[in-house]
């Protein structure tokens, strides 16, 4: 009875961390729509920081650097001093932001190496409950 419900536990448990990870249920355009959100925050802390480098990574795989001169509701100039250029650049085209100190959000691959460490004490914690005489 108890090896019963503690591997139905164990299920349930690994279950939940596969569809929590993989973000299952989601709509794409949800996905995309909370990805944009996320950027124009993340421009919008930097934009007021005259001295803030930023690298900028697009979904078509090009990565440009530079300052954060003006931001709109739609897109933002990235301008670059040392090689005289700007760039209009619209948030839904950005795959991802850097900032000068390196300043990602590392949060998500945190959260994801938490669960899979949980994970992993709950199946220790199982398997010596299960192999522990009764």
């Amino acid at each position: 009875m108890m090896r019963r419900a503690l591997t139905s536990i164990l299920a349930a448990l690994v279950i939940d961390f596969a569809l929590a990870s993989s973000g299952y249920g989601a709509p794409q355009s949800d996905k995309e729509a909370k990805l944009t959100e996320k950027i124009r925050e993340q421009i919008a802390r930097v934009a007021p920081q005259p001295k803030s480098r930023v690298q900028v990574k697009l979904r078509d795989g090009r990565k440009l650097k530079g300052y954060v001169t003006e931001t709109s509701t739609d897109d933002f100039l990235l301008s670059d001093s040392r090689t005289a250029t700007s760039a209009r650049i619209r948030y839904a085209d950005v795959k991802q932001v850097k900032g000068s100190h390196g300043e990602n959000s590392g949060l998500k691959k945190a959260t994801q190496i938490m669960s899979f460490v949980g994970l992993g004490l709950v199946v220790v914690v199982m398997v010596a409950a299960l192999s522990s005489p009764n």
